[in-house]
Order: C-alpha cells, then structure tokens, then sequence
C-alpha cells in the first residue's frame, strides 16, 4: 500500500442527529490494501475523533476503508464550547492564542469550537488562554469520554450493501448549463465531475439539488495536495440520497 494518505469512512448510526457519515483523511500505519491500522489526519465534525487518533479500516461493500474500530486515542482533554454566532472577530484571536500556546482547535460550525490539550487529565482545572467570558463549556472529554461518545456515535458494523451506483444514469455533465455558469466547462473538468455523477449517488443527489459550487468544492478537496491544510467545513457538501 502507498504511504500516500487516503480516503476513510465513517459511519454514523441512523438514529443521530447528524449526517450518515463522513470521510476523513488518515495515513496507514499497518495495513495493506484490504485494510489495518491508519492514523487520522483530520478533526472530525461529527464525533470527537482528533488528528493522531489511530482506527481500524475494513473494506466495505464499495471498497472504501470503513472505520470498524478505534483502537488508541491520543491522550488529552477535548474542550468544547458554545460561543455566540457571526463573533469571527473575537472567535479567531482567542483560537489562536490557544494554538500559540502549542494547543489544537477545531471550528465544527459557527457557535461552536473545540480546544484540544494534549497530555492532559480531565480533572486538571481549565487553564486555556483568551476563553472570552460569554463563552458556556459544554464539553470535557478525555480519552476514556472520546471513545465512549464516538461508539454512540459511530456504527462500527461493516457495511456490505453497496451504495454506489451500478448502472447508467440518466444525466450528461456537457448538457447542464450549471458549470459553464461556474467557469467549469472545461472538457477535463466535465469528465471528472461526470465519472463522479456515475460513480457516487451522493454527488448526482448534489447536482439534482442544484447544489453545483458544493461538487466543485468537494472536487477541490479530493485533489488537495495536503489535506491538512484544507479550510474546516461548516456543513456536509453532498447530499446524502438515502434520506430525505
């Protein structure tokens, strides 16, 4: 297997409140093509699994590497807060004074951030610099509080109904007048977003609902050179056609 990152995904139970899934980077570690042991390289939004977290990956039945297990947690405490919407101004000097102090944030939307300690212990007094006073701590998690949250979270069974189309559909990349509105009528750029239409019902779902700029993104990010340095989503970009 290369030691280039990949593409893993995470499965959410049905039951949440949040998106069926979600696919972080990760790095292997000890897997070969059929799946192992990788290494995160993402935050993720939906369930407090960090950068450096190592997880188990199996095939599923659209040969994605499936997380079916977590199996070590980086040690620290994860801090979340809720923080008053469109206060950017106030939002972005305190996370950076935060990650000056050598600590790791995430932006899972706007109201909410995260703050990551690593090494600490979940009763060690919160000791972060620039937490703005209207800020409310909704959220102390340790290692141990991490994985209890990510296994009511996450559905770790091994998918095997494929979800990926298996036959033609009945859409045409070159017909849809949307990209050329967008600047994205280039041939190259048609063929990507077609053979993805084909391939991913998530993505056609994307275009039937109009949703062009959103693929486009989604394309960009699939192409970045360095995953880690991708600017934090707010919101998923495709549309996942299993729900309504």
């Amino acid at each position: 297997m290369s030691e280039d990152f990949v593409k893993i995904h995470v499965r959410y139970r049905a039951d949440g409140d949040g998106p069926a899934g979600e696919s972080p980077w990760a790095e292997p570690v000890d897997a070969t093509d059929g799946g192992g042991t990788f290494r995160l390289q993402n935050d993720l939004f939906f369930t407090p699994l960090r950068h450096g977290d190592l997880v188990r990956c199996e095939l599923d039945a659209d040969s994605l590497y499936q997380l079916v297990a977590v199996e070590a947690l980086m040690p620290g405490v994860l801090y979340g807060f809720e923080h008053p919407r469109d206060t950017e101004h106030i939002v972005r000097p305190a996370l950076e004074a935060n990650i000056a102090a050598g600590f790791e944030v995430n932006r899972v939307a706007d109201g909410f951030a995260e703050v990551f300690v690593p090494g600490a212990s979940a009763d060690a007094p919160l000791a972060l610099p620039q937490i703005p006073s209207a800020w409310e701590l909704v959220e102390r998690l340790d290692a141990f509080g991490r994985l209890a949250q990510a296994e009511r979270d996450i559905d770790f069974e091994l998918n095997h109904t494929p979800v990926m189309n298996v036959g033609p559909i009945d859409y045409w990349s070159a017909d849809d007048s949307a990209w050329a509105e967008l600047g994205a009528d280039d041939p190259e750029v048609l063929a990507a977003i077609q053979s993805l239409a084909a391939d991913d019902p998530r993505v056609l779902a994307t275009i039937s609902a109009g949703r062009h700029r959103d693929v486009l993104t989604f394309m960009e990010r699939l192409n970045a050179a360095d995953p880690r340095e991708l600017p934090e989503l707010d919101r998923p970009l495709l549309v996942d056609p299993t729900t309504d």
